[in-house]
């Protein structure tokens, strides 16, 4: 259901920035410490206590983890993060402020690799960190756990933190966007739940909260909980709610005039609608949105996306549109002259003709792919060729005359 954090920011954590676009700070300085090989003790003044020395080695351990993290050396950074916990379980208070926030940054680092279980053990261990905030900030860490456990599919768990979430800004009085993103984690728990009345209850709400808030973080939350809700709506097979849903997102993100935003948004929405509910009406409308933007873009990436767009106008039926598109990406393509990516693309243009009765044109598109293949037998050329080739057969015979994945 797209569940991310990365809406959610933490004041409170050195992490503050590590789960955004651009998150994971250079590893500190080493001239701050003497660090011994393989993770050993981080020297430190000779009147520091040993519970110091450990939280401080610990800290320094995790940044290092950060850092292994932002250079996707996974191995490394789970060493670190278990000689961390190691160094914490050293210390006899183990609710004290320091402590709790190392457990919470250990798990908030486990969640971004995608170790959930990992995860799960440290964020628990550090709820009573929640103490030590301010109610909005208290209200987003219980959003925090919600989704995590909306990614470990525990939906009672996940309902149980968000409401406490709710219940601690509306005890509070707090409202703005945590009010909103509270409403929106909750939906999407309500949702894994299948209760879809109450999950667009809260959506309804999160939206009505942000309705005239116009700052970025809104807009882009905007986008996340209508993408949310058109998901749900299309498996619940509202086509007109979900259309009017999916427009609405891609207008609110016409404000960040963000193209790339926007296409991600739209490419996500047809992708969906591709897979849920093969409805053309439903399809072309987002299609149009997507294909207007393409032009915006680098050249170098316009070919990528006009042949996701071929892929969706031919599972919309729209086979007149795919074979223009695909002139458009073979055209860039061949500037670019990248020969692997011109032999995808005269497959598919065969296939399209193929699909439209058009025998003979297919086979020159055919035939061009087959010319230029060969070294390249990489296996998802071959593929496609041999699905080419059956098609080829198959209108032949007159045997079939649509293509379909």
């Amino acid at each position: 259901m797209f569940a991310t954090f990365s809406n959610i920011s933490v004041s409170h954590t050195k992490l503050n920035a590590n789960l955004k676009k651009d998150f994971f700070p250079s590893l500190y300085s080493k001239k701050l410490f003497d660090i011994q090989e393989n993770f050993g003790e981080v020297k430190s003044s000779p009147d520091e206590s040993l519970n110091q020395q450990s939280l401080r080695t610990a800290s320094f351990l995790i940044d290092m983890a950060t850092d292994f993290i932002a250079k996707n050396n996974l191995n490394q950074a789970s060493e670190c993060l278990t000689e961390a916990h190691i160094k914490l379980e050293t210390i006899p208070d183990k609710n004290s402020q320091k402590t709790l926030s190392l457990y919470k940054e250990i798990g908030m680092l486990y969640y971004s690799i995608k170790d959930l279980v990992r995860a799960d053990t440290f964020l628990l261990k550090s709820i009573p960190f929640i103490q030590y905030f301010d109610p909005s900030n208290e209200a987003l860490d219980w959003i925090h756990y919600g989704l995590l456990m909306i990614e470990k599919k525990d939906a009672d768990a996940a309902v149980a933190y968000c409401i406490n979430a709710l219940n601690i800004l509306k005890d509070n009085s707090i409202t703005g966007l945590t009010l909103a993103k509270s409403h929106e984690a909750l939906g999407l728990a309500y949702d894994l739940k299948k209760n879809y009345i109450k999950s667009q209850e809260n959506y309804d709400e999160a939206l009505s909260i942000i309705s005239l808030d116009n700052s970025r973080e809104a807009i882009e939350l905007k986008a996340k909980l209508c993408q949310n809700y058109y998901i749900q709506q299309l498996e619940l097979g509202e086509i007109g709610h979900c259309l009017k849903i999916a427009i609405d997102g891609n207008d609110a993100l016409k404000k960040l005039e963000n193209i790339n935003l926007r296409l991600d948004y739209l490419y996500l929405a047809c992708k969906r609608a591709m897979h849920v509910l093969q409805n053309p009406s439903v399809l072309d409308s987002l299609l149009d949105e997507l294909i207007a933007l393409i032009p915006n873009l680098e050249e170098s990436i316009q070919a990528n996306y006009y042949r996701f767009a071929v892929d969706f106008s031919v599972l919309a039926n729209n086979f007149e549109k795919a074979y223009e598109l695909i002139m458009k990406s073979i055209k860039i393509r061949m500037l670019k002259k990248n020969s692997q990516e011109i032999v995808f693309d005269y497959l598919k243009a065969a296939q399209i003709n193929f699909s439209l009765g058009l025998i003979s044109k297919g086979k020159c598109y055919l035939e061009l792919s087959e010319s230029l293949i060969g070294t390249l037998s990489q296996p998802e050329i071959m593929k496609e060729l041999n699905l080419t080739k059956y098609m080829h057969q198959c209108v032949k015979d007159s045997k079939c005359f649509a293509y379909s994945e």
